[in-house]
C-alpha cells in the first residue's frame, strides 16, 4: 500500500464525501489526538547480563501537541510567545493545519503536521446527485497517516528552522461520516465526523529516544454552507 504524496488535497477529499476529489465548500475542523507511547529505556549491565526495563508508557493529548507547536511557532513561525491561549485548538482546512482561538487563526503549522492518504476510498451511504450533498449521510474509509515532524521545518520567512525535535507518525483506517441537511434557499448544514481508531506508529521524542505509539485522531466540524450558484 502506497501513501499519496499530495498531502492536503488528500485530506480535503477525505473530509468532503462524494466530492470526487473536489471540495464543494470548506470550513475549519477541530483535530484532537489521544496517543499512548511506549518509549525505549536504557539498559544496565549487571555482571554478564544486560537488563533493559519495560518501556516507559505515557498517554498524550492534544494539549501536549499544542504545547510543542507553541514552542516551534515561537522559534520559527512568528508567534510571540512559547504558549498558546488556553482556549486554542488544532484545526485543519483546505490550506492545511492551523492553530485557532475561536474564529481567529493564530498560526499556520502545516509545515510541521501533515496528512497522507492511501490509494483507495471505500464509500457507502446516499447522496443527492443534483446537489452532491449527503442524503442524509455518507461514509468514507481510507488508510491514512498523520505525521508530526518539527526536527526541521520551513519558517515564516521561507528558510529552514530546527524545532523542539519531536517526530512521529500514526496511521490506520480513517473513517469519515458526512451528514447534510436538505438545502433551504441554497443553505444547508454540514456535519463532519472523522476518526482514526486503533492507529499505530512510531517516532523519536525531543531527547532522541525511540518510541512506538497507538491511539486515536479525531477530526470534527459543523457549519452552515451555501450551494454554488
Amino acid at each position: 500500500m502506497k501513501l499519496r504524496k499530495h498531502l492536503l488535497p488528500s485530506l480535503a477529499a477525505a473530509l468532503c464525501l462524494f466530492a470526487g476529489g473536489e471540495l464543494r465548500a470548506d470550513f475549519l475542523q477541530t483535530v484532537t489526538f489521544k496517543v499512548t507511547t511506549f518509549t525505549q529505556l536504557i539498559g544496565v549491565i549487571d555482571g554478564s547480563n544486560t537488563i533493559i526495563p519495560s518501556p516507559w508508557t505515557q498517554t498524550h493529548t492534544t494539549a501536549e501537541v499544542l504545547k510543542t507547536l507553541a514552542s516551534d511557532a515561537n522559534i520559527g513561525l512568528g508567534w510571540p510567545s512559547n504558549s498558546f491561549p488556553s482556549t486554542a485548538k488544532l484545526a485543519v482546512g483546505t490550506n492545511g493545519f492551523v492553530v485557532i482561538d475561536g474564529t481567529n487563526v493564530l498560526v499556520d503549522v502545516s509545515s510541521i503536521i501533515r496528512f497522507q492518504a492511501g490509494d483507495h476510498d471505500i464509500k457507502s451511504g446516499k447522496k443527492n446527485n443534483p446537489t452532491g450533498l449527503a442524503a442524509p449521510s455518507a461514509k468514507d474509509l481510507q488508510i491514512a497517516r498523520f505525521t508530526f515532524d518539527d526536527s526541521s521545518f520551513t519558517n515564516n520567512v521561507g528558510s529552514v528552522t530546527n524545532g523542539v525535535g519531536l517526530t512521529f507518525y500514526i496511521q490506520g483506517i480513517f473513517s469519515n461520516i458526512t451528514a447534510d441537511t436538505a438545502p433551504k434557499n441554497g443553505t444547508y448544514t454540514e456535519t463532519r465526523t472523522a476518526k482514526l481508531i486503533n492507529g499505530a506508529g512510531e517516532g523519536h521524542d525531543s531527547n532522541g529516544a525511540p518510541f512506538m505509539c497507538t491511539g486515536t485522531v479525531t477530526v470534527t466540524g459543523k457549519a452552515n454552507l451555501q450551494l454554488p450558484p
